[in-house]
């Protein structure tokens, strides 16, 4: 019989690598809700037209996912979209900027979509690669990503309303009951709503429900003098000649002010090296390659597309080559008032729009470039852009070339909420792991992931960083990789009933330049529709859902959630949710960074740690005690276990394997019938007598009531009908990682 004293000592799971990283500290962004009342009253729900349980506000990207997440999860969802287009930045910029995690794995809906359009190109035997200089890379046609993702909400019947524009919100008291809108049909139209999404493009949303937020590095009642720069990006097409109402009538306005930094950064003298400015305009079309789903590839041409996303950020100047920016010049920026103030906005898009149109103008002038065979692209946006969209500072000449651009332009950076946890660059600093690849610190209640680098364009000097962040330059130059983004920094302060999307959540600037990216604002979308159909199917506001159950919600639909990709262990394994709770939550990762090992056993030592993290004995990212006098003389100074080994044992988890001399034996592995022991105790489960039910015939005696009461309770399977296999080993996947998240839920871990 073997010993149960031997069992009563260790614990729990176990583990080979476990993170290292440092719980980055939050910050509290320094301001308060307005006093300004805000909203409109709740009566006006009575004559609201209809009562959804979720209503995003904004089609961009993380707009489409989160709408799409909680409409899979049973809620009744509105997506109100600005124009006739669902993707936001997705369109303007359809060369996806990805880190090595969503470019080597992509997941979730983003993963779902790039997918589906892939297989649109791959029908017609044609790559998506070749933009950003690299065959490897994700590059696409505007008008099929928009395509393919309105095609994914219709499928689940998610009601879209188009060219829907936000008024105001419905508040009773402090909570979001609902919101007005105007679109074609009616200068007002309202609906309830259970939870509100702001998921636009600039933050609209926020300010009308008192929440306090920030714009730039000041806050919305007195915003930062600077934020990035916007662009209009417009996709561009290769013509064997230029149809004739394709070129412009002649330079447009402010025309002159721009040829000298379009020259600096693309030239027709320019050569083909892509390290030195100016570019040659081939180089400046491979930057921003798509392939052409009507034409395949122009031969000998280069790209048959691209986009216009170079020399045009507005405001800045000579953005790619600062070097020879005049230093008059070096300080102007977008002013913040851009996102607080309506005529502010309609003068900062009209002149990027002009800006784009001058470098089309540049690409044609035979004083410039004097390429006769580039132009905007006439299949893109022309059934989209309506007059609507149209500006009142381009003249009526250039109208017909206005109506083929976006209907909206690429925007960086909007308003912030102030959330309960602020996400900075600390908290998003990747550290390089021994596999040379970087990775942020641990969030245990991060339900999203980011993975890019800082990326600024403009207000990026000295005194443009948030006082209260910590944020410095020196973070502009960290490294990408993945990083996680927790469950609080979606949730606003104060305000109920409402969350934050898009580049809207609560974050530094910095922090929020590497996330801004196509497949990181599709991962806060799905984790934004996760949260508000829990809140939904519970009856709950937001903030009270469990970040777990958010875990559980998103590894469930195949949403990424751990730093660490596994090659034993790929959605949809049977152990995918646990092996990504797990490690999300800096528990257990794996036998090396990329292999789970997922049939392997674990030994005492590995199970002390996985306990003592899973109970938050030894919190991931906390530092670990030093210990000066060991309980256990096999477990000495020295050995990475001892904290883990201590702390179990400080809390009467754990007696040991023997008493004389007192040992632990660390490297020992540990049966099913062990494990279950550990999880009994470390659970606190109530057990039956002392020999069983008799439920499993093959469970040593002794250790009986300890498997049946982890059975019981959730926290392990049997091995088949009446059998427990007590004497095999525990498995670090269906035996560990299970029970670690088993567990998490059932001592009520958020």
């Amino acid at each position: 019989m073997r010993n149960l004293g031997f069992l009563v000592a260790s614990t729990v799971f176990g583990l080979l690598l476990y993170s290292s990283s440092v719980t980055a500290p939050s910050a509290e962004a320094q301001t308060t809700n307005s006093t300004e009342q805000y909203g409109l009253s709740v009566d006006v729900l009575a004559q609201a037209e209809r009562n959804y349980d979720v209503i995003v506000v904004g089609g961009s990207a993380g707009g489409a996912a989160a709408a799409l997440q909680a409409k899979r999860m049973g809620a009744s969802v509105a997506l109100f979209a600005e124009t006739n287009a669902i993707g936001g930045q997705l369109l303007t910029v359809p060369s996806i900027d990805e880190g090595w995690m969503f470019r080597n794995f992509p997941s979730g809906i983003y993963g779902e979509l790039v997918n589906r359009v892939n297989q649109v190109y791959a029908a017609k035997g044609m790559s998506v690669g070749g933009c950003y200089w690299d065959p490897g890379s994700r590059c696409y046609e505007p008008h099929i990503l928009n395509q393919q993702l309105t095609a994914m909400l219709r499928e689940v019947n998610v009601d879209i309303y188009p060219r829907a524009t936000f008024k105001d919100v419905v508040l009773d008291n402090n909570t979001v009951r609902g919101v007005e809108f105007a679109d074609l049909t009616s200068s007002s139209r309202v609906f309830g709503s259970r939870v509100l999404v702001d998921a636009t493009e600039y933050g609209d949303v926020i300010p009308r429900t008192g929440a306090a937020h920030l714009v730039g590095n000041g806050t919305g009642d007195l915003p930062g003098t600077c934020i990035q720069s916007i662009t209009y990006a417009v996709p561009i097409k290769y013509y064997d000649v230029v149809p004739a109402a394709l070129r412009l009538p002649g330079a447009p306005p402010n025309y002159a002010s721009y040829q000298a930094e379009f020259a600096a950064t693309v030239a027709a003298s320019a050569g083909n090296n892509m390290a030195s400015y100016p570019l040659s305009l081939l180089n400046h079309n491979v930057y921003r390659a798509m392939p052409d789903f009507t034409r395949g590839l122009a031969t000998g041409a280069g790209p048959p597309k691209s986009n216009i996303n170079f020399a045009n950020d507005y405001l800045d100047f000579y953005t790619y080559v600062k070097g020879k920016m005049p230093p008059q010049y070096f300080h102007m920026a977008l002013g913040g008032s851009f996102l607080t103030d309506g005529a502010a906005r309609t003068a900062g898009i009209s002149a990027a729009k002009l800006k784009t149109l001058a470098f089309l103008y540049y690409i044609q002038d035979p004083q410039g470039l004097n390429d006769q065979h580039w132009a905007i692209a006439d299949d893109e946006f022309g059934d989209i852009t309506t007059t609507d969209d149209l500006s009142n500072d381009v003249p009526r000449p250039f109208k017909p070339i206005e109506s083929l651009m976006p209907p909206f332009p690429y925007v960086r950076e909007s308003r912030r909420i102030q959330a309960v946890t602020m996400l900075t660059a600390s908290g998003i600093r990747r550290t390089l792991n021994s596999d040379g690849l970087g990775r942020g610190p641990v969030w245990p209640t991060g339900i999203a992931m980011g993975d890019y680098t800082t990326d600024f364009h403009n207000c990026d000097w000295d005194g443009t960083f948030e006082p209260w962040s910590g944020d410095k330059a020196s973070d502009l130059t960290m490294p990408q990789g993945p990083f996680q983004v927790p469950f609080e920094s979606f949730i606003p302060v104060t305000v109920d009933g409402f969350l934050a999307a898009e580049k809207n959540l609560g974050s530094s600037r910095v922090a929020n330049s590497a996330l801004r990216l196509q497949p990181g604002v599709m991962s806060t979308g799905q984790a934004v529709g996760t949260i508000a159909a829990l809140a939904v199917r519970h009856g709950i506001q937001p903030r009270a859902v469990s970040p777990l159950e958010t875990q559980m919600e998103l590894a469930n639909s195949g949403a990424r959630i751990s730093m660490y990709a596994h090659d034993d262990v790929r959605y949809p394994s049977a152990h995918w949710t646990d092996v990504q709770i797990a490690g999300a939550r800096g528990i257990m990762v794996g036998s090396t960074l990329s292999h789970f090992s997922a049939a392997d056993p674990i030994t005492r030592r590995e199970a002390a740690a996985v306990l003592a993290r899973t109970l938050g004995y030894t919190p991931a990212g906390a530092a670990l005690p030093a210990i000066g006098h060991p309980t256990f003389v096999d477990v000495p100074v020295g050995d990475w276990g001892l904290p883990f080994v201590e702390a179990i044992a400080a809390h009467g988890i754990t007696s040991g394997c023997s008493d004389k001399p007192k040992k632990f034996c660390p490297d020992d592995q540990m049966s099913r019938e062990q494990f279950a022991a550990f999880l009994a105790h470390g659970a606190g489960l109530a057990l039956g007598p002392a020999g069983g039910s008799g439920m499993f015939s093959d469970v040593d005696n002794g250790f009986q009531p300890y498997a049946e009461a982890a059975v019981h309770a959730g926290l392990m399977d049997p091995c088949s009908a009446g059998h427990f296999c007590g004497g095999s080993p525990a498995t670090r996947a269906a035996d560990v990682a299970h029970g670690v998240v088993r567990t998490l839920s059932l001592i009520g871990v958020r």
